[in-house]
């Protein structure tokens, strides 16, 4: 039986079901509806009607059936096939979907809603520009048509262009001002963009309209967060989960604020509410991944960021999140592709002034390196562009202002731009922060060599003078960041980092220390009334910018501060830095690592619960009070035995002050010897039995070519510290310097036996081997330092040299490759890759190699020599001869440049001056030069003489001259019948068969 007629129906019905659903009776009108259909089966009308009921109550598929039937009875009407069009996309059926909307377009081409509607299935399907090209359509037939600046709205924001979202978003409120969903959706945006004001008026609106909408009640919420009012945000989620208890967004939002107060436990349960009523919204995935990533969690952290990827992957903030957590465990293979994430989000643009760089080589070209984020972030990645420099390219930096003179000093840098002015056109651009992924860094190979931060040498004087005369330890200071209160986000990490200058009070108590303020901005008025006890120099008045800032640092003994720009300055002046960090650290600082192997001169001090401060300032008091008193206040990352030998700090890391050794080490590594000695010397006046002080003064001594005095003090710290394998590894270095080479053997096997996990030491003696004749044992010897150490350079070098000497042409080309990915500037791999590209023939290939190490190293005598001889091969005598003489100018007893020297000549017909240059690799009879007609003997290991027909770059000759047997490599023929092999410039060929 159908449902009798509800009270109230007249004999107009239509009539009666559009003032029911006015009234607010949706039931009744349903139930007219069916009353009848069930009397008229084929009302189209009632079933348009019933149809537009259940699509706007979200039952699809009735709503696709009810539209079917309308287009039964009514084939040619353009609502129906559209409302038909839009059921059936509601319900996932896409492709019947498009036919229907096809359908309705082609009944009346005119028709706005039709358009919007096939442009969001159109993006659905990842057909982004042309669902943009119809909902642009729609809104030119109808400029009024609010659902569509809305629809084009939501199109565009995946393309990151917030601004232009919420001007779309505007005009869809002006055609329907009384809309709260508008009104809420244009206040998000205005968020997005940073317009809080204004945003809060718009939220405001729409709770206005619908005081009891869930959503434009969260969305407020969401407002008043951006606006720094955490507390009325919580207030209002409150008020929003009273209104819809099965909301999950209110307790999403909870946990979102909850984590910008740092009230990390709060925010795990509001989370947790979230995920229960809603586990299948990606967005509440990934705030789980947040919230677990800011409490250190990040094996789960990756775990659910990956989940929300699953359900949506096209989530930059997902992806984003995943880097930070990822490079936060140092996985920084994956971490660095994902960080690309944020240029998808923010309204961040990758920087277009040039040609993006891929990380290729730059041969010369110049390359635009910008800033972006922070002053830390750009002092941080700096160093890149001495990296880029070595590489080959002319680098250019477009930095904030108030760096500009102080990376005007930068090693490598050819100018620095601010931001404030137009860049300089350049071959190539990339931002500071990708080029860890460019140039493929991972944990084992990040840049920190130290100092690469130089303060002005105009600068320091002024400052050496205003702290002359202080005997105390030289302490300066930072405890509060940059509040940035126009960044929500920066902001609330500010807030978490920065304390006040009475929170150090427990360092008042430490005696002959003076602190210095560094503490620039509002904080900075603090210094003038510090805790009891406690005096606090303030200069800051005098400093103008970060370089005036680095000449200050360079006169202090350490620098104390929280997590900001100033702990990257002072790193990156190699000076030491103690840094206080919050509980949910940056992801650069690896988790709760108390070294960071971006600056070896920091020490850090953690929170071990949010918020709390006490700990590990009572914890760095205590460091600072041993350091003053003269104890051991490294941390326990000290000493590492198994540091590079060439490395100045390599038995230093992880002990920032320990006998004042660190100012030497930063004289040392930027080579700067004199000074570095000097340094060491003091502090071994300090602890004549530092064994680093010894062990480094040695180095200083080696590298400026004073092997005796190198090996005295090296072996001084070997007796100091006997257990140390970086000390034999160097005292085998000076022996092998010296031409004792069965001694340094020894060395290198008693620093292997120290630590066979040390991979240098088997690198030394792999080229002793191959040097000895032994490329064999050199083979083994390599590939073992290849299995401890794959990203060392040198190892696959040695790798390859004796691989070459084995005649393994193949793997010394590739292990020629590794090592120069590793080390595109290491000069002798490119002379083996240049000699291999020689030996097949690739001369173009070789001469650019051997063009490679000249611009490294222009004094590279075997480079010209080589080149020179390239050049011999194609028969240019003229052009080879200044190459040899600029060889042999940069070392005269250079036999195999005699040798081509002495070849050139003949083949320019200048006999007279080759007989005065030619010396043969080995020492011969009489000496004589070659003339015409004459035969070379050469007895065979049955004293069999054979004769040889030489061809001296191009000028055939026959000469007599006996060499001994054993033949030496370069005169031995490849095979028994005419063969070709090049001996120094010389070409020989086989006369007659043995």
């Amino acid at each position: 039986m159908p449902p009798p007629l509800p009270a109230g129906a007249t004999v107009n019905p239509i009539a009666d079901v559009i003032r029911f659903q006015r009234a607010g009776h949706p039931d009744a009108a349903e139930a007219l509806l069916r009353t009848m259909l069930s009397i008229d089966g084929s009302n189209e009308e009632a079933w348009l009607r019933l149809g537009g009921m259940a699509l706007g109550d979200g039952r699809n598929r009735l709503a696709a059936r009810c539209f079917a039937r309308v287009m039964l009875f009514a084939p040619d009407r353009a609502q129906a096939m559209h409302n038909l069009a839009e059921a059936l996309r509601m319900t996932g059926r896409k492709a019947q979907a498009t036919i229907a909307f096809t359908r309705a377009l082609r009944l009346r081409p005119a028709y706005p809603k039709a358009l919007a509607a096939f442009g969001l299935m159109m993006m659905d399907t990842g057909n982004g520009r042309a669902a943009r090209h119809l909902a642009a359509r729609a809104l030119i037939l109808d400029p009024a048509f609010a659902t569509g600046w809305r629809n084009l709205a939501t199109m565009l924001q995946p393309m990151n262009q917030p601004d232009t979202v919420a001007r779309l978003l505007r005009r869809a409120v002006l055609s329907t001002p009384d809309s709260p969903s508008l009104r809420a959706a244009y206040g998000v945006a205005l968020c997005e963009v940073k317009e809080t004001r204004r945003a809060l008026d718009a939220l405001r609106q729409a709770v206005a309209l619908a005081p009891g909408l869930a959503q434009a009640v969260n969305h407020l919420a969401f407002g008043l967060m951006h606006d720094g009012d955490l507390e009325g945000a919580l207030r209002t989620t409150g008020r929003g989960r009273r209104i819809d208890p099965m909301a999950a967004e209110a307790d999403a939002q909870d946990s979102l604020t909850w984590m910008m107060k740092g009230e990390f436990a709060r925010g795990a349960a509001a989370i947790r509410r979230a995920l229960i009523l809603d586990p299948g919204n990606s967005g509440i995935l990934v705030n789980v991944a947040l919230l677990l990533h800011a409490r250190n969690e990040g094996k789960e952290s990756i775990r659910w960021n990956k989940r929300a990827l699953r359900l949506d992957p096209d989530s930059t903030v997902a992806r984003f999140n995943l880097s930070m957590t990822l490079l936060q465990r140092g996985d920084f293979a994956r971490g660095w592709a994902l960080y690309e994430a944020r240029w998808s989000m923010w309204g961040a643009g990758y920087p277009r002034y040039a040609p993006a760089w891929d990380g290729g080589p730059l041969n010369g070209r110049s390359i635009l390196l910008t800033a972006e984020q922070g002053h830390g972030d750009t002092l941080h990645f700096v160093r890149y562009a001495t990296l880029l420099a070595e590489r080959g390219g002319r680098v250019f930096l477009h930095v904030q202002p108030l760096l500009k003179r102080l990376l005007a000093n930068t090693p490598g840098v050819t100018a620095v731009f601010g931001m404030d002015e137009e860049p300089p056109a350049c071959d190539l651009c990339a931002p500071l922060l990708s080029l860890p992924r460019l140039v493929g860094t991972r944990l084992d190979s990040i840049p920190d060599a130290m100092p690469y931060l130089r303060a002005s040498e105009g600068d320091r004087p002024s400052w050496r003078e205003r702290l002359a005369g202080e005997r105390r330890l030289k302490v300066g200071l930072v405890w509060a960041g940059e509040p940035r209160k126009g960044d929500l986000k920066a902001n609330s990490v500010d807030r978490r980092r920065s304390l006040t200058l009475d929170a150090l009070a427990p360092l008042a108590a430490i005696p002959n220390i003076a602190f210095h303020s560094l503490q620039i901005g509002e904080a900075g008025a603090q210094a003038k009334a510090p805790p009891p006890g406690m005096e606090v120099i303030d200069w800051t008045g005098h400093i103008r910018d970060f370089a005036d800032t680095a000449a200050f640092i360079d006169e202090l003994d350490l620098v104390v501060t929280v997590d900001t720009s100033v702990c990257h300055l002072a790193g990156g002046l190699g000076k030491p830095v103690w840094v206080l960090s919050r509980f949910d650290a940056c992801w650069r600082w690896l988790g709760h690592r108390e070294d960071s192997p971006w600056y070896p001169t920091m020490r850090l001090f953690y929170q071990e619960e949010p918020g709390a401060w006490d700990a590990p300032i009572a914890r760095l008091a205590t460091a600072l009070a041993k350091l003053v008193s003269g104890g051991d206040g490294s941390g326990p990352a000290a000493r590492r035995t198994t540091d590079r030998a060439p490395d100045p700090a390599g038995a230093f890391r992880g002990d920032p002050l320990g006998a004042g050794l660190q100012a030497a080490v930063a004289a040392h590594r930027s080579g700067r010897l004199t000074e570095a000695a000097a340094g060491y010397r003091r502090a071994l006046t300090a602890d004549p039995a530092r064994g680093d002080a010894l062990h480094l003064l040695g180095l200083t001594n080696l590298v400026g070519g004073d092997q005796a005095a190198a090996e005295r003090w090296i072996d001084r710290g070997v007796s100091v510290e006997p257990g140390r394998a970086t000390f034999r590894n160097s005292l085998g270095e000076c022996r092998r310097s010296a031409d004792r080479l069965e001694a340094a053997v020894l060395c290198f096997q008693q620093a292997v036996a120290l630590d066979p996990a040390y991979a240098e030491p088997w690198v030394n003696l792999a080229k002793l081997s191959v040097a000895t004749g032994r490329p064999g044992d050199g083979d083994r010897q390599a590939r073992r330092a290849v299995h401890l150490s794959p990203l060392l350079p040198d190892a696959w070098r040695t790798l390859g040299h004796a691989a070459l000497e084995r005649g393994e042409a193949g793997l010394a080309e590739r292990a020629g490759r590794r090592g120069l990915a590793l080390l595109p500037t290491d000069g002798e791999a490119l002379g083996h890759a240049a000699r291999l590209a020689g030996q097949r023939g690739d001369r173009e290939l070789a001469e650019r190699l051997l063009g490679r190490v000249l611009r490294l190293d222009p004094e590279a005598a075997h480079a010209w020599r080589e080149q020179a001889d390239l050049t011999l091969k194609s028969g240019a005598h003229a052009k080879a001869l200044p190459m040899l003489q600029r060889a042999l100018a940069l070392a005269p007893d250079f036999p195999e440049a005699l040798n081509n020297l002495g070849g050139a000549l003949l083949g320019l017909r200048r006999q007279e001056e080759a007989g005065r240059h030619y010396r043969p690799g080995h020492p011969t009879p009489s000496g004589a030069i070659p003339t015409p007609g004459t035969t070379l003997a050469a007895p065979c290991r049955s004293g069999v003489t054979r004769p040889w027909l030489w061809t001296i770059t191009g000028v055939r000759w026959r000469c007599p001259r006996r060499i001994p047997w054993p033949m030496p490599t370069w005169a031995k023929p490849s095979a028994p019948r005419r063969r070709g092999c090049r001996i120094s410039g010389w070409r020989r060929r086989c006369a007659a068969a043995p």
